[in-house]
């Protein structure tokens, strides 16, 4: 389950009904959509080539999902974090409105951005084929994750010192006047 906001999503895995991934859909939504109106589903196709490997990989797996998790969370944190506040030093809060920026929790825009993460999902087989196993796709996915984490890092690291040097030169012309 993923709860972003006023949105929770749910990763649902069901068999094959009829033989065919249309008639399970189309079950899917006369029961949940059509019929009762208790959701909106989005297809998360993932391949059904995927080599998941054996119940002890998949088990060791899950054990790291926690710390890589909170590794994915934890930078993701930041860069919105970062996100929202240059959009308010620089004038422009991240809903897009001048001024009211009201604080961190009002992220109208990335909240929308998260829901269409998640509802538009394709699995890029080039940078995870799925004849690999599993294993190696998830370590991908965290090479990129701490890339991105120490990219961060530097980039913040040079704003930090050229805000400090803005500062050392409007003090220095302020006080020669």
């Amino acid at each position: 389950m993923y709860d972003e906001g006023e949105g929770v999503y749910w990763v649902v895995s069901l068999p094959v009904l009829g033989g065919s991934q249309e008639a399970t859909w189309d079950a899917v939504q006369q029961n949940t959509v059509y019929a009762q109106d208790l959701s909106s589903n989005f297809k998360l196709n993932v391949p059904e080539t995927l080599r998941v490997g054996t119940l002890d990989s998949l088990l060791e797996l899950s054990d790291e999902l926690v710390r890589d998790t909170a590794a994915i969370e934890g930078t993701c944190a930041k860069l919105r974090r970062q996100c929202l506040e240059h959009s308010h030093h620089s004038g422009t809060s991240a809903s897009g409105r001048n001024g009211d920026h009201a604080f961190l929790d009002d992220t109208p825009d990335l909240k929308g951005e998260d829901a269409l993460a998640v509802e538009s999902f394709e699995w890029n087989e080039a940078k995870f084929p799925s004849n690999r196993p599993l294993k190696e796709a998830v370590e991908r996915i965290m090479e990129g994750v701490h890339r991105t984490d120490d990219a961060l890092k530097v980039k913040l690291s040079e704003y930090s010192s050229c805000k400090s040097n803005l500062a050392a030169l409007t003090r220095k012309s302020a006080g020669s006047l």
